[in-house]
């Protein structure tokens, strides 16, 4: 039996959305990326309260799998609801590959996960801080609220692409 409700978490370029797009793919679960709702087009920032409004319609349906972060409450309303808790936790340096392949990908006209009228673009000094930013300053907290959740709650944590990738393969 497959989870109901999945939560997906970590920094970017790990591959949370095609690991989403998978799980939703096979377990016939309905996939939410929460950049779909917090990113208008040019990645321009949609409004907190819309993108909690959002977030709390797809917390009432019986079956979901959310990719993505947001912001903390919207973090810690899904974890709490969550059957499967996965945490895509690599070393900084295979982010930072990941995502520079992704942007490589995006130039080619090839970005599924990107939200409407947004395109992922060479790997800069912007997305190489942020990310350096999140692995510092967020990923310590995410461990701690992972690590903090439910004993019946099933975790999963990935520290590498080929631990995900085995994972997917006799999983999915």
């Amino acid at each position: 039996m497959h989870p109901k409700r999945t939560a997906l978490l970590g920094n970017g370029g790990g591959g949370k959305s095609t690991l989403a797009r998978k799980m939703s793919d096979a377990w016939n679960i309905p996939c939410f990326p929460v950049d779909q709702a917090q990113f208008k087009p040019g990645w321009e920032r949609e409004d907190l309260g819309q993108v909690a409004k959002w977030h709390a319609g797809i917390l009432k349906q019986d079956r979901w799998i959310i990719d993505g972060w947001g912001a903390w409450e919207l973090i810690d309303a899904r974890m709490e609801l969550a059957d499967l808790i996965v945490l895509v936790d690599y070393p900084l340096d295979e982010h930072l590959a990941l995502a520079a392949k992704r942007s490589d990908l995006s130039r080619n006209g090839v970005s599924p996960d990107a939200p409407p009228g947004c395109a992922y673009h060479e790997i800069d000094e912007l997305m190489v801080e942020t990310l350096r930013r999140v692995d510092k300053d967020f990923m310590p907290i995410l461990r701690e609220k992972v690590a903090a959740g439910p004993a019946d709650q099933e975790v999963l944590v990935f520290h590498s692409i080929d631990e995900l990738s085995a994972w997917s393969r006799e999983n999915l």
